[in-house]
């Protein structure tokens, strides 16, 4: 539809200059900026962490040296089942791209029937000698515009990774595998990449506590929307290997298989048709795939134990928030909280971003007593306080009246009806009569966490132009 009617098409991929960190000239050298995009990902290891904690070490190399059948069988990680190999492939989508390996996923799902045998062979000897190929652990990355700062800068990119399809094939049956083992080990409060949970969800109990809270007389609701500096590039290998076999209870069989998959990664730089050479990646889970996004949430499920106030979490989007009348207290407890989850940030080798953490205090709309709230603040540093904030896709204010979100509903809807105007000519007329093309399309917009706020009636999304 961009394509056709040339509106807001997206500018490519490629970073065509980068600011130099080192020396702060901006450079236009492919090489390059490769190189200081690579830098910008890569989280390195500091010295006396616990990524080269000996007492950690020995925990995994003792754990990886049983016999595979000493604690828990999981004779599900024993074997790949051809049905298995079908069900991944079939789930895939059908435009993903070719790997460094320049096959398509076109290709796998074509030939499913004549390959799923092979490939069936070819993981079962995977899982038994717990040794992932060294070509299954490449990946090419996209640097991703944030869509905040300067292009420049290389910090406002984020590296999505991109696999080979029999990569993606085979990290979905780990995945598969791997869930039912450790979701129900996890806290309540992660509503990411979990059965039956969603944005929605989390979206959902968040705005309903804070209604419930401010619901009282002189009730009040402050909140500190956390965010995690790169928190899937810091994640500590040793570290997260010592909690599934601690804290989730994993068989010696996983351990191994999931350290092999984690070690001696490399990755490249997409740069448009071109690419950098290879860099190694000795921290960090692959972001963007469902077994990255896992074993991330794993890592991150003792955080609990930090947190004193009611919390969500959706994947590493953090929120915690108390209720009071007195906005001092709110703002006390807030800190204390916020302290106690940076004291757990570095042991676990994760960084709070001071600059892009927020503070909102919650209110009903008449309520005027708030002359001068003290500051939040974090090591010294004052989290910054927000009278908007986008939460999960939904834009949050202190009223709660999601005035500023249905205003931007709207302006996407006066643009989405703009585009079925301007590729009116190109559609055929029966398709644009039966109204499944327009009403699939602007459905999506209107419907966008609906139910989240759905309760407040006063006010709606009126007079699309």
């Amino acid at each position: 539809m961009n394509n056709l009617t040339n509106y807001k098409i997206k500018s490519s991929l490629s970073v065509t200059s980068i600011t130099d960190p080192e020396s702060g000239s901006i450079t236009e050298c492919p090489d390059k900026i490769s190189s200081i995009l690579a830098s910008s990902f890569i989280v390195k290891s500091e010295p006396g962490k616990s990524d080269s904690d000996i007492a950690v070490s020995n925990i995994i190399k003792n754990h990886v040296t049983k016999p595979h059948d000493v604690i828990n069988p999981i004779t599900s990680f024993s074997s790949v089942s051809e049905t298995e190999v079908m069900e991944s492939i079939k789930h895939l989508k059908n435009k993903g791209g070719p790997g460094p390996d320049f096959i398509p996923m076109k290709f796998f799902k074509l030939c499913c029937d004549e390959i799923c045998p092979p490939l069936s062979l070819l993981f079962t000897t995977i899982f038994t000698i717990c040794n992932i190929p060294q070509c299954f652990k490449v990946a090419t990355v996209l640097p991703l515009y944030k869509g905040k700062g300067s292009r420049s800068d290389p910090n406002n990119y984020r590296p999505i990774s991109i696999l080979a399809p029999i990569v993606k094939i085979f990290e979905r049956i780990i995945f598969k595998k791997l869930l039912p083992l450790v979701e129900p080990k996890f806290i309540d409060q992660q509503h990411g990449y979990r059965t039956s949970r969603s944005c929605q969800s989390a979206l959902t109990l968040f705005s309903q506590a804070i209604y419930n809270g401010i619901d009282g007389r002189n009730s009040r609701a402050g909140a500190v929307f956390v965010d995690l500096r790169k928190a899937f590039n810091s994640v500590d290998h040793n570290l997260l290997l010592k909690k599934m076999i601690i804290n989730f209870d994993l068989p010696p069989n996983i351990i191994r298989l999931i350290r092999s998959y984690l070690h001696e990664r490399v990755f490249r730089i997409s740069q448009g048709s071109q690419y950098s050479r290879y860099f190694p990646d000795k921290r960090g889970i692959p972001q963007g795939s469902p077994l990255g996004n896992l074993l991330f949430t794993i890592f991150i499920n003792d955080v609990e134990s930090a947190i004193d106030l009611p919390f969500l979490l959706y994947a590493d989007d953090l929120v915690f928030w108390t209720f009071g009348s007195n906005p001092n207290e709110i703002v006390d407890a807030l800190t204390n909280t916020l302290s106690n989850l940076n004291n757990w940030c570095s042991e676990n080798n994760l960084i709070i971003n001071d600059m892009k953490t927020e503070f909102m205090l919650f209110h009903k709309s008449k309520d005027t007593l708030f002359g001068s709230v003290p500051n939040v603040e974090l090591n010294g540093k004052t989290i910054q306080r927000t009278f908007k904030f986008r939460y999960l896709g939904v834009l949050m204010e202190p009223t709660m009246s999601f005035k500023a979100h249905f205003q931007n509903v709207e302006s996407r809807l006066n643009s989405a009806i703009f585009k079925l105007q301007s590729v009116k000519r190109y559609v055929p007329e029966l398709a644009m009569k039966s109204c499944s093309m327009p009403t699939c399309f602007l459905f999506t917009i209107i419907a966008l966490r609906y139910g989240v706020f759905n309760p407040n009636r006063n006010y709606a999304i009126y007079n699309p132009r």
